[in-house]
């Protein structure tokens, strides 16, 4: 049996709203060969030290407390029970064990070698971590998007597991850092030789299927006629949480307006501030900048969000202390 599942793995990350549902849709249900996962949180995993042996109930508990893994439609007890008699297993042997199960549990597959594209955007965090369990040799595919555009649809969202709150819950400070972070942590990779696509937002909503035809090339995966995997596929699937987000996914194709809507939305503080702390990035990237700050105004707009994101943090710190005690 087990030597009936051959598939190779990439991982699809991005900083969230930067249309990476509407990505995994077009690939699963487009593309022969192509599984995408739910967004599913192997980050326990990739934080474990790789000098010691891993404790499978341990880190399973773990991944469990997190919100996204339960998308893999596998019960803790269930997938517990699969790592019995594998307790011996690296990280490595133990993500394909897991993914081997969703393929049973999700698509009724005994066999399989084509892709799974793993999709997480915090994922990010821990590339260079990912990068060493798989020797350096695994793909990711990364979503770049204008970080206007990104701050807007965040401050437009209301987080899916923590409806009370906003996706900038914890302030407009960390939120825009987080963008700036992902960015550098694929740059800095990529000059380490990790096999790294970068799909930028506007060319995968105005040039859709040559995206497509890129991350084809990307993956080295060839135009096959249908086979027994393809007519199994259900397409992809949305966490039931996670569908009132996602609703312009259903689109043909992408939601053109939503890609200057910052223009229109977001207040000209909110852009100073995003451009004062990503300008460099930006500029990079070709996104215009609508002001041009020197150092000592940006330095100024910085101190002048603090406390916004103190009080961020403790407002949503005082949410978790509320949910536990209900």
């Amino acid at each position: 049996m087990e030597e009936n599942f051959k598939f190779k793995i990439a991982f699809l990350v991005y900083d969230s709203r930067s249309g990476s549902t509407f990505l995994a849709k077009r690939l699963t249900e487009d593309v022969n060969n192509v599984i995408v996962t739910p967004e599913i949180g192997f980050d326990y995993l990739f934080k474990h030290r790789m000098k010691n042996k891993p404790i499978w109930t341990d880190l399973i508990r773990k991944m469990y407390k997190g919100h996204e893994f339960i998308n893999l439609n596998i019960s803790q007890q269930e997938l517990a029970k699969e790592f019995i008699h594998h307790t011996s297993l690296d990280i490595l042997q133990g993500i394909k064990l897991i993914l081997k199960k969703w393929l049973k549990n999700n698509y009724n597959l005994t066999e399989y070698s084509g892709w799974i594209i793993v999709k997480n955007g915090s994922h990010l965090k821990y590339i260079d971590n990912i990068s060493q369990i798989f020797n350096k040799k695994i793909p990711f595919i990364y979503i770049l998007r204008d970080p206007r555009a990104v701050i807007n649809s965040k401050y437009n969202t209301r987080r899916p597991y923590y409806p009370e709150e906003n996706m900038v819950w914890s302030g407009l400070l960390l939120t825009v850092l987080r963008w700036k972070i992902y960015y550098q942590k694929i740059r800095k990779a990529k000059e380490k030789g990790v096999p790294i696509l970068k799909v930028k937002y506007e060319d995968l909503i105005y040039k859709t299927d040559d995206v497509i035809g890129t991350i084809k090339s990307f993956l080295n995966i060839k135009d096959l006629k249908k086979d027994k995997v393809t007519q199994l596929k259900a397409g992809y699937n949305i966490p039931e949480k996670e569908k009132h987000i996602h609703k312009l996914t259903n689109k043909p194709y992408g939601v053109e307006e939503r890609i200057y809507s910052w223009k229109k939305e977001l207040s000209p503080f909110k852009v100073r501030v995003i451009e004062a702390i990503c300008s460099k990035e930006m500029m990079n990237e070709g996104y215009s900048l609508m002001y041009h700050d020197n150092i000592i105004v940006r330095s100024i707009l910085i101190v002048t969000i603090l406390p916004d994101m103190i009080y961020s943090l403790l407002r949503h710190f005082l949410i978790l202390i509320k949910q536990k005690i209900c």
